[in-house]
């Protein structure tokens, strides 16, 4: 799942569509987890944050069985949009935020995402 760094901004990079099965807003998922649609996750995920609604969203897949999770943001730790609380409660949570990493495709191999290139 990648999250994006508002509620509704998708994010058009090469191999967005072609892995857009496994790309979600942040708000739209957990919209449907909080609903039930979403019941179950796959072992990995990253999340493309600042704002906090993919912080949440990362935070979220991790206690709903994701054992993979990390927060990429294109700026510094202190910079970031995010309450200073979300930071920290994902930090003891064990989920690591990878800084200044701008996003620029989308990998995908068999139909599948299966990765994310980033530029520092």
């Amino acid at each position: 799942m990648w999250d994006q760094d508002s509620a509704r901004e998708d994010l058009e990079i090469p191999g967005r569509k072609e892995g857009a099965k496994n790309i979600h807003i942040g708000i739209d998922w957990l919209s449907s987890v909080s609903f039930g649609h979403t019941t179950k996750v796959g072992k990995r995920s990253s999340c493309w944050a600042g704002a906090t609604p993919p912080w949440t969203a990362c935070r979220t897949s991790r206690r709903i069985g994701r054992r993979h999770v990390k927060v990429i943001v294109r700026s510094g730790f202190d910079e970031m949009k995010a309450s200073p609380w979300e930071k920290e409660d994902a930090a003891h949570e064990g989920i690591p935020i990878l800084n200044f990493l701008v996003p620029k495709e989308f990998v995908t191999k068999n139909g599948k995402l299966s990765g994310m290139i980033f530029q520092k």
